[in-house]
């Protein structure tokens, strides 16, 4: 789920009144989101990370880390070399298939 929609805070006016906020989500290549995660606005989600089931993303991913927990927390970082490998694969099939 993506969450980019929030109300801006205006203490002088009333709730129903205060103006809409949107900002943008970013998915960079070779993400894997678990179900059920939350990905709120503002937030970009580094190539290669992988977000775990149930997970609330409220800030930035580097690249390559798997996140979890609400709210989410690096675990570790996947390892270089299977991201390559996995590039490859997924090279392999687009030059085969598509």
């Amino acid at each position: 789920m993506f969450l980019s929609g929030d109300h801006e805070i205006d203490l002088a006016s009333e709730i129903y009144f205060s103006p809409l906020k949107n900002s943008p989500i970013y998915l960079e290549d070779d993400c894997w989101i678990g179900a059920g995660a939350k990905i709120l606005g503002g937030v970009r989600v580094g190539n290669g990370s992988v977000i775990g089931a149930g997970a609330l993303i409220s800030k930035s991913v580097p690249s390559a880390a798997i996140v979890i927990g609400v709210p989410g927390k690096i675990l570790r970082f996947r390892k270089k070399s299977t991201l390559s490998f996995i590039k490859k694969i997924y090279l392999k099939f687009c030059y085969n298939y598509l």
